[in-house]
């Protein structure tokens, strides 16, 4: 017999936007799921100013989550 559920033992976020300070709410969201579901929080990343195509190219946090990403 298979078990159901999750397998996720960790989870990590990355939120980008517009504007700075819209993050709030998200990351509460990810913490009740984290806490409920007994999973790692591993971290979260905002990134604001992605106002046009390409904008996380041009962003000085990139090489953080390539190196956040490769750590995971």
């Amino acid at each position: 017999m298979r078990k159901k559920g999750f397998h996720i033992k960790s989870i990590a976020m990355l939120l980008n936007s517009g504007a700075d300070g819209v993050y709030d709410a998200a990351k509460a969201q990810l913490n009740s799921i984290c806490s409920y579901l007994k999973w790692e929080n591993k971290g979260v990343i905002t990134i604001s100013g992605m106002v046009e195509k390409g904008s996380m190219l041009k962003s000085e946090k990139l090489k953080q989550v390539q190196d956040f990403a490769a750590s995971l």
